[in-house]
């Protein structure tokens, strides 16, 4: 019964490829998305939403279902091809690439590095913003080195070995 909500989210994914190709409306399908995204029980912006007896799903939390709801609706006009040129930009393309490194070696920096700086440094905005600074170049640059030394290499041997196995 918990799990539901994930069955939900699912199967109103997979029902996004049958919405015909239209950037009529992606820009408001994009702002409605991102304002379910981030619903908060504690906002005024929420509160005139209903809760979700009228669906029969009162075992839905109402956070978990506009979350949902809001990624559907993000998701939408981004498979449409909103935005397309933002996202085959250099940048985006790079962003994607190092996006996997960057997930695995950012807790370690935060961990290591920046609570080393945090207790080495005053507790001050000044040094708060400066140990954020550094934070982000270290994980991009450990993301960079991982990506460029660990997942480029074992890409290539993956592909050889599918290549192998399926040739």
């Amino acid at each position: 019964r918990e799990d539901s909500i994930f069955y939900f989210a699912i199967f109103s994914g997979s029902l996004l490829s049958l919405f015909k190709k239209s950037n009529r409306y992606g820009w408001l399908l994009f702002l409605l998305g991102l304002y379910f995204g981030g619903f908060q029980f504690n906002s005024a912006a929420y509160d005139y939403l209903p809760s979700l007896n009228f669906l029969r799903a009162d075992f839905w939390e109402k956070k978990t279902f506009c979350n949902v709801v809001g990624a559907v609706l993000m998701t939408l006009p981004v498979i449409q091809g909103f935005w397309a040129k933002i996202f085959e930009s250099r940048l985006f393309q790079f962003l994607g690439r190092i996006s996997f490194s960057l997930y695995l070696i950012h807790f370690i920096v935060l961990g290591s590095v920046s609570c080393f700086m945090y207790t080495k440094f005053p507790q001050s905005k000044f040094f708060l913003g400066v140990n954020f600074v550094f934070y982000l170049i270290v994980c991009f640059v450990a993301s960079i080195i991982f990506e460029k030394g660990v997942d480029k290499r074992a890409i290539a041997v993956s592909h050889r070995f599918s290549s192998r196995m399926f040739s």
